[in-house]
């Protein structure tokens, strides 16, 4: 992910997008023109240490209501 993709998921509302790296497990919904961060994700960093799938960390759900606007 190059530092253009980085900042459009920050517009969209991403915390964690400027902290991505390789392997790390994300979700994410976000929204054009929202005002404050999406209370929509989720993230786990990479460690290998503590990595549960072989080389990969464990896996992130997500669930809730996601309002039309």
């Amino acid at each position: 992910m190059n530092d253009k993709i980085r900042m459009i998921f920050s517009n969209l509302g991403s915390s964690y997008a400027n902290q991505l790296g390789f392997r790390d497990s994300w979700v994410f919904l976000g929204a054009k023109d929202l005002k404050s961060k999406s209370p929509f994700e989720q993230f786990l960093k990479n460690n290998p240490e503590t990595n549960k799938y072989e080389g990969w960390p464990e896996l992130l759900e997500l669930e809730g209501c996601v309002p039309r606007k």
